[in-house]
C-alpha cells in the first residue's frame, strides 16, 4: 500500500466534502447558517482579522479576476454569459441603447424587465437610473417628455443654438 501525500489526502477530502454537499445541499446550508448565528461574534472577528491581514492579496485577486467576477454576476442576476454581454455590446456599437453615448470608465448596465426578467439592452448609468426612477412606466416617461416640451421656452432653444 502506497502512502498518500498531503496533497492527495487534501484532494480526497475535497472530493468527499463535495459528495456530501451535493447529496444534501439544504442540510449543509442550514448547518452553516446555524453555526454562523451561534458564533456570530467569533465569525465577524475572524473576518475582520482576515481582511486586515490579507488586504493586498484580496485587492490583487479582485483586479486579476474582475472579468470573471463580472461574468458570475451577469449569470446570476440576468442569466447572461459574458459572451452574450460582449455580443450585445458589439451590436450596440459600445454605446447606450437610449442616448447613444459611450460610458467612460464603466461597463454599460444591463437593462431588464423587472417582472419577466427579460434582458432588453445595455444602457448608460443615467438612462438606466432614469428608467428606474419612472418605474419602467412608458406612460410616466411620455408625460415627462410632454411636460418638458410644453414648458420649454423658445428663447431657451435659441440660446442653445447660438
Amino acid at each position: 500500500m502506497t502512502k498518500l501525500t498531503s496533497e492527495e489526502r487534501l484532494e480526497r477530502k475535497r472530493a468527499c466534502d463535495a459528495k456530501y454537499y451535493e447529496a444534501d445541499k439544504e442540510k449543509y446550508r442550514e448547518r452553516q447558517r446555524k453555526y454562523q448565528e451561534e458564533h456570530r461574534k467569533e465569525v465577524l472577528e475572524y473576518q475582520c482579522k482576515y481582511r486586515g491581514t490579507h488586504r493586498e492579496e484580496r485587492r490583487t485577486y479582485r483586479e486579476t479576476h474582475r472579468r470573471e467576477a463580472r461574468g458570475h454576476r451577469l449569470k446570476y442576476a440576468y442569466n447572461l454569459s459574458q459572451e452574450d454581454y460582449d455580443r450585445m455590446f458589439a451590436f450596440q456599437g459600445g454605446v447606450c441603447a437610449i442616448c447613444g453615448e459611450a460610458q467612460k470608465d464603466r461597463n454599460l448596465s444591463v437593462d431588464h424587465d423587472h417582472v419577466t426578467g427579460k434582458v432588453r439592452a445595455l444602457l448608460c448609468d443615467k438612462c438606466n437610473r432614469g428608467l428606474g426612477y419612472f418605474n419602467d412606466n412608458p406612460a410616466s416617461l411620455r408625460k415627462a417628455a410632454d411636460y418638458l416640451e410644453r414648458e420649454s421656452t423658445d428663447d431657451g432653444e435659441e440660446e442653445e443654438g447660438e
